[in-house]
């Protein structure tokens, strides 16, 4: 499973996405200054065992906090 998401500066996107059968699974919007202190997002990425991830971002600093919570996954 890959995580696929895009940071914006109101909104994130996020989605799993299986290569095997070419679907993406469980989008998810959040907002961006939530991410941070919300763990929402935390709990969408604990519940899948991820293999890769994909991530476009404008905003850096929440970049890193996200980069920071993939790290202990993959």
């Amino acid at each position: 499973m890959i995580l696929i998401g895009d940071i914006g500066n109101t909104q994130s996107k996020f989605a799993h996405y299986n290569k095997g059968n070419n679907k993406i699974f469980k989008l998810k919007n959040f907002n961006t200054s939530d991410i941070e202190k919300n763990k929402d997002f935390t709990k969408f990425v604990n519940n899948t065992k991820f293999t890769n991830a994909v991530i476009a971002s404008v905003v850096p600093k929440v970049f890193l906090k996200i980069k920071s919570v993939l790290k202990k996954k993959i």
